[in-house]
């Protein structure tokens, strides 16, 4: 199995994420290897998307994940 390359998701969001589906996630760590296959993706473009949470500005709905764009 290959691993992904950055060139794989430096493409249009929308096909990034239709071919992610079917691929398989793994994760080694010290306790052993645990992985799973995707079956659900979304897509949202860098900027200009407002369902992005980059796209957004600071609201009490995003502040508490961490996603507020306050300094």
């Amino acid at each position: 199995m290959a691993l992904l390359t950055q060139d794989f998701y430096d493409r249009d969001p929308v096909r990034v994420a239709r071919e992610l589906i079917g691929k398989y996630l793994c994760r080694r760590t010290f306790e052993g290897v645990c992985g799973g296959q995707i079956v659900e993706t979304e897509a949202y473009l860098a900027t200009g998307d407002p369902a992005s949470h980059g796209d957004r500005a600071a609201f009490k709905s995003n502040h508490g994940r961490g996603l507020s764009q306050e300094k």
